[in-house]
Parts: C-alpha cells; sequence; structure tokens
C-alpha cells in the first residue's frame, strides 16, 4: 500500500526541505541545494503510476544484472576449471615427453652397444 501524502503535507516537507537545502547550500555548495529543489519540484508534479513505473524498471534493470552478473560467475568458474584441466593435461603430456624421450636415449644407447657388439646381457 502506498501512502500518498496531502498537498499541505507535501508543502511543509517541501519548505522543510528548501530551509534545510539553503542551509547546506551555504555549507557545501549553492548548485546542489537547486538541483535537489528542482528534483523535489519534480517529483511533485509526477503521477504516481509513473513513479511506481519508473522504480519498477529500474528494479527490474537491477534485477537483469544481477542474473547476467551470476551467468557471467559461472562462465568465468567454468572457464577457469577448464583452465586447470587444461594445465594438468599438459604437464602430464610433459611427463609423458619426458620418460619418452629418457626411453629413447636407453634404445639408442643399448642399440649402440648391440651394434658394436660389447659384452653386455641385453
Amino acid at each position: 500500500m502506498i501512502i500518498v501524502d496531502t498537498p499541505a503535507q507535501l508543502g511543509y516537507k517541501i519548505s522543510k526541505l528548501v530551509v534545510s537545502d539553503l542551509k547546506a547550500a551555504r555549507q557545501l555548495n549553492l548548485t546542489r541545494a537547486f538541483l535537489r529543489l528542482g528534483f523535489l519540484i519534480m517529483l511533485e508534479n509526477v503521477d504516481m503510476n509513473i513513479l511506481i513505473a519508473v522504480v519498477g524498471l529500474f528494479a527490474t534493470f537491477a534485477v537483469q544484472l544481477i542474473g547476467l552478473g551470476k551467468i557471467y560467475g559461472m562462465i568465468s568458474s567454468k572457464l577457469s576449471v577448464h583452465d586447470e584441466q587444461h594445465i594438468r593435461h599438459q604437464t602430464r603430456l610433459d611427463e609423458h615427453a619426458s620418460i619418452i624421450s629418457q626411453h629413447d636415449r636407453d634404445i639408442a644407447v643399448l642399440t649402440d652397444r648391440q651394434v658394436r657388439g660389447d659384452g653386455t646381457n641385453g
């Protein structure tokens, strides 16, 4: 349920804000007070249905951004898992390559010994 102020209550609130805005203008910046006052006057003339529609639009937009953030998070986490698996696989390939290289050296030594006729039992 939306509570709508009467014009008298709204006028009192605006006048109170004008006084506080003018005090703040002395302390901060004159343009800020006028911008805030202009925003309040603009809100006074806005139909409540339009205001509700605009707030709903921003809420929908925020929810969509949250959803896109979740999707982006899931994709980036899947990519990081994929990267970890790729690194693990590449490490295994490097280990296998070094083992194969060592076997090739052993075979070359044994073949050389066999060709020379060394007295090894192999």
